[in-house]
């Protein structure tokens, strides 16, 4: 059966948006093993017609916020009116929270093993230091 305008060219990158059976972010257990209610989406072979869109509307599964504190010290040294140092050490993530990468998004590939996880993370704490000379 031929279902023409729905836009699937070609449908292995295009596909179809999911079937939507409850809200996938209520009472979902929020962990890096599982973020969002998988069992919220029906795979499309249950109407058993392929290539026929979801119900599922764009943006419906809320990621987690990603936190982070930068800090900077710096302390100028003045030997004379030309000459000074300047001292500095910066931390990023000084707090080295966990987030997740992309700004905190999980696996949404409902094909995956890992649908619903993250499998990777952003920057963990990262610490410089430096001098710079003036003269």
């Amino acid at each position: 059966m031929i279902r023409p305008g729905i836009g699937f060219i070609p449908s292995i990158i295009a596909g179809g948006r999911p079937y939507l059976l409850c809200d996938p972010n209520e009472g979902a257990p929020h962990t890096a093993q599982q973020w969002f209610n998988t069992a919220c989406f029906a795979p499309q072979t249950t109407t058993n017609v392929p290539n026929i869109p979801g119900n599922a509307g764009r943006g419906i599964i809320n990621g987690p916020s990603t936190k982070r504190v930068d800090l900077t010290l710096s302390k100028n040294l003045r030997f004379t009116e030309s000459f000074w140092i300047q001292l500095r050490a910066e931390a990023f993530n000084a707090f080295n929270w966990t987030n997740g990468r992309l700004g905190g998004t999980p696996n949404l590939t409902r094909t995956a093993t890992t649908f619903g996880q993250f499998t990777s993370f952003r920057d963990p704490r990262v610490m410089q230091f430096g001098a710079k000379i003036y003269f």
